[in-house]
């Protein structure tokens, strides 16, 4: 937004010449936009009103083209006619239903007066009278109409037929209303048309309303072909054209009049949109004019004004703008001598703010990166430098250190550079504690190699604490920027408030360390843990969330002390330790509780997942770690430890109450002979042990053909054949009865024995489909799911070709389902491998398309043949306005892009009805039939539709009464 500095208008003067010349412009600017207004406005409505009647010809001459096209027709089934005799050979012929589509009935009336019909029955015909009969041995084509029974008129077509001798007679059609006033789709969004011939008769109205404008328009036609007018109905003015169509010469017929008519509200639009421009543009001409006349006067008096101003800031303290006064007069040299007088203001008490806010963090931060990113944010405040940096070196001399760099310029990082300085490099910087300088083509020491390449002379401000280089406070300038001796002198006592600064934030993060973490491993301890307990306590009780607890004691730990020594005892912690701190998230922690004592806080457990599998899992990954042992000093070592867990909120809600009860659990772990984990609440170490029984029972049950398919139809939502099936996996456990696949196929990804199972399922389901092509059965393709880790696999293509050359099965009676969200992994990866398995015949189908977050600038590049809808969508389909609106949309996206459409879960007559509306193009659900057995499918769809498949109209019915 554009912005004026008003101060200006307080002079008198000002004011003055500011008001003449706004009103000497204004005025003529509003006279010519008035002017110009009404004008455009003029125009406006004539092109509205030409507009009504170019397109009420164009919907004309589209009337005048089908009635032709219609008159065509019906001439083409009289000259095949011609050589049919009897009812008989008309039937045979065909004649009526492939010449005259787009008639809805026809009849032929002999010279006898004998009527046969061609298509469709009318009970009332119309009889020509002398004058018709005459015109129809002429050739011409008469156009009659009559009511209907719902009270619609018809528009009918006769035609002579001559044949020789009396055979003659004449053709009789009523043509299609929805052929002949298809019309009316035609018409622009809120037009309205209406047809009648020039007694007033109505052919066809779009609304009845229309009605009301005849006694404006019948006096129009009895003066011109084609004129406009308004008329006004219900309170709503509306503008209308008309045009008649010639239908003289070719139909012997009077003329059809066509009107056409919009609100007026709508045919003005424009008018509306040109006000809504144009006013706002004319008030935004004003105020530009105001602008320039602002800015004008402006520039001649601003000078006094900006000078006044920046003397006020100054006796403020405010040393940091500038004035910039580019008259070519005294004022500029005003200007600039005003800007030298600042500078040097600004710079002496720059300096003394920037010293003292050093002192105020020694006194009240003891962070030693905040110190640094505060001294190299200020560093350019004190001398005109291209970058800025601090050597901090480390403790115990060995000249190791850590280097920090950071640009002057805006939002600039920094840089942090570990670097060795050696003892000579050490020894000069000792020798020139006042300043020392390195130039551009000198020797750089190794560790300024960092700084060399971006500045042309390095200055470096070395520190000594307690006769120890601390640090160095370094500046690095680009071009000749010769320093002052006052300026290295207050950079040199800068440096000093620098190093002090970070002596005592190092002690301070000493001491803090030493409080707060296990000397031996680098842990946090006991004095951390509940700190930070209580952090993830509170966080998950903001967050509804879940804070797991692990209590780790080494089994039999006190005999390595007394075998191996505690030197060895320590090494086996420290070894543990870093073990325990790889298997955690960034935002787990893990504390040396005491002696072999550890415990692992894991924070945010969202309050949806499964707690036992996730803690559970934790506990597996460590056992897992430490499987194979590690080696120390004197051997190799196999650690085995008992681990306790608790749950917050379930287990306790302090920290001591948690750690109490995940002690307990592991004591428990002991109890039951060491090396295991235990859940102190019964019911996760239920869940626990019964999933792990069930994922060694999964391994045996590939081994013993526990596993088996159920097939489930698919079939077409129009006529009800059967188009296919998808194979479900099934689990019959010795023990416990039918397992759901929705509780071991996770533990199958999750353990990598999916592969084998995804592989059993293809390789079943081609052997079936194959064992049915050769019982003679013609088997419908077959689909099956594809996990996310079996696709992932390099050689998973390959897997499936190999099956279906040993089973010599077309690929395309095996199809893949794969969900949006397995093809979201890897979007390209996935791409390159849907292609080549579609290149080699497969069909692909999207499956559970909706819940997951593909995009649809992936979508339209997939190389699949069909999407698969949610069932979650089609349950509420019928009971959800926005349900129904995605699935619509759903599938006319997937028409566009050239896919079908598979809905699973129609369980209702309703959701049928609804998917065939939306023009679904597969079903699959309850409605049709529950998966079934290869037995109870070949039963009751195979041989079913091996013999009735010849017949089209069974259908859905048929299939649903072959399920039950």
């Amino acid at each position: 937004m554009l912005q004026i500095d008003n101060s200006f208008l307080r002079s008198k003067f000002a004011r003055r010449i500011f008001l003449l010349f706004v009103l000497s412009a204004v005025i003529p600017v509003v006279a010519v936009a008035l002017l110009s207004f009404s004008h455009i406005s003029t125009q406006f409505s004539k092109q509205s009103y030409e507009q009504s009647r170019i397109v009420c010809k164009a919907i004309g001459m589209e009337l005048y083209r089908r009635l032709t096209m219609a008159h065509d027709e019906l001439l083409a089934l009289g000259k095949n006619l011609r050589g049919a005799a009897s009812r008989q050979e008309m039937a045979a012929a065909g004649l009526a239903r492939n010449l005259a589509p787009d008639f809805q009935d026809i009849t032929y009336i002999s010279g006898t007066g004998t009527a046969f019909h061609l298509r469709g029955k009318r009970d009332q015909l119309p009889m020509p009278d002398q004058v018709q009969r005459q015109r129809l041995s002429q050739g011409k084509t008469i156009i009659q109409t009559q009511y209907d029974l719902e009270g619609r008129r018809d528009i009918l077509l006769i035609q002579a037929v001559n044949k020789p001798g009396p055979a003659g007679g004449m053709l009789i059609g009523t043509v299609d209303p929805d052929f002949i006033w298809a019309v009316n789709d035609l018409l622009p969004t809120a037009n309205d048309l209406l047809v009648l011939n020039p007694d007033g008769m109505i052919l066809y109205s779009s609304r009845p309303s229309l009605r009301s404008m005849l006694p404006q328009l019948m006096p129009l036609l009895t003066r011109s072909i084609s004129d406009h007018f308004d008329w006004r109905f219900d309170g709503e003015n509306n503008q209308a054209s008309f045009w008649s169509v010639f239908t003289q010469d070719l139909f012997s017929s009077p003329n059809l009049v066509l009107v056409v008519s919009e609100p007026e509200s709508i045919a003005l639009t424009p008018i509306k949109n040109f006000t809504t421009i144009y006013i706002p543009l004319l008030l935004l001409t004003i105020l530009g004019i105001s602008f320039v006349a602002a800015k004008q006067i402006r520039s001649k008096l601003l000078p006094l004004v900006t000078l006044q101003k920046a003397t006020q800031r100054i006796a403020s303290g405010d040393f940091s703008g500038r004035i910039n006064i580019s008259t070519d007069d005294e004022f500029s040299e005003l200007g600039s001598a005003f800007n030298v007088m600042a500078g040097h203001l600004d710079s002496q008490f720059t300096s003394l703010t920037t010293l003292a806010e050093i002192d105020r963090m020694i006194l009240s931060s003891f962070d030693a990166r905040f110190i640094v990113s505060t001294v190299l944010g200020h560093a350019g405040d004190l001398a005109p430098c291209t970058l800025a940096a601090v050597l901090e070196l480390d403790e115990g001399g060995s000249g190791d250190g850590k280097l920090s760099i950071r640009h002057t310029a805006p939002e600039s990082a920094i840089e942090e550079h570990r670097v060795r300085l050696s003892h000579d490099e050490i020894r000069n910087l000792q020798q020139n504690l006042s300043c020392l300088q390195y130039d551009t083509g000198a020797n750089y020491p190794g560790y300024l190699e960092a700084l060399s390449e971006s500045v042309t002379r390095i200055v470096l401000f070395p520190t000594l604490i307690k006769g120890r280089l601390s640090s160095v406070l370094l500046f690095g300038f680009s071009g000749e920027t010769p320093l002052s001796e006052e300026a290295q002198n207050s950079l040199r006592k800068f440096a000093d408030h620098v190093a002090v600064a970070l002596s005592n934030a190092s002690w301070e993060e000493r001491l803090y360390h030493q409080a707060h973490y296990d000397p031996l491993t680098n842990l946090p301890n006991r004095a951390l843990l509940k700190d930070r307990l209580e952090q993830a306590i509170a966080r998950a009780q903001r967050n509804l969330s879940r804070v797991g607890l692990l209590f780790l004691d080494l089994d039999r730990f006190k005999l390595v002390n007394d075998s191996l020594g505690h030197a060895e005892g320590d090494a086996i912690l420290k070894k543990m330790a870093n073990i325990l701190t790889g298997q955690i998230r960034s935002v787990d922690t893990v504390v040396r509780f005491g002696g072999d004592e550890f415990i692992i806080i894991i924070p945010d457990i969202d309050g949806r997942d499964d707690a036992a599998l996730t803690l559970g899992g934790i506990a597996e990954k460590i056992f897992q770690a430490t499987q194979s042992g590690f080696e120390t000093d004197r051997q190799i070592v196999h650690p085995k430890m008992s681990i306790g867990i608790a749950l917050y909120p379930k287990d306790g809600q302090s920290p001591e109450e948690l750690i109490k009860n995940a002690d307990a659990a592991m004591y428990h772990a002991k109890g039951k002979g060491r090396a295991r984990y235990e859940f102190f609440a019964p019911d996760l170490n239920a869940a626990a042990s019964y999933r792990l029984q069930l994922e060694g029972d999964l391994r045996r049950a590939i081994g013993q053909d526990e596993f088996f398919l159920t097939y489930q139809p698919k079939v077409d939502c129009n006529s009800g054949r059967l188009i296919g099936a998808e194979a479900l996996i099934r689990w019959r456990h010795p023990t416990r009865g039918m397992v759901s696949p929705m509780e071991f196929i996770t533990i199958a990804e999750e353990t990598g024995m999916i592969l084998e199972i995804g592989e059993w399922v293809i390789r079943t389901a081609c052997q079936q489909i194959a064992a049915w092509d050769a019982a003679g059965l013609n088997p419908a393709p077959i689909a099956v799911n594809v996990s996310p880790r079996q696709f992932q696999e390099d050689n998973f293509t390959a897997i499936v070709t190999k099956v279906l050359g040993e089973t010599g099965l077309q690929t395309r009676m095996l199809q893949l389902e794969i969900t949006e969200t397995t093809v979201m992994v890897d979007a390209e990866q996935s791409i390159a491998k849907l292609k080549a398995c579609r290149d080699s015949g497969l069909h692909i189908s999207m499956d559970d398309f909706g819940t997951g977050y593909s995009s649809l600038s992936y979508l339209r590049k997939l190389p699949i043949h069909s999407l698969k809808i949610d069932q979650s969508f089609i349950a509420a389909i019928s009971e959800d306005d926005h349900t129904h609106a995605i699935v619509g949309a759903t599938i006319i996206l997937a028409h566009k892009l050239g896919l079908k459409v598979i809905a699973e879960g129609v369980e209702t007559e309703q959701h049928r009805q609804m998917l065939q509306q939306l023009h679904c193009d597969i079903l699959q659900g309850y409605l049709i039939s529950k998966p079934l057995t290869a037995e109870q499918f070949t039963e009751r769809f195979l041989k079913t539709g091996a013999e009735s498949h010849a017949a089209d109209t069974s259908g859905l019915h048929r299939l649903r009464n072959a399920a039950k």
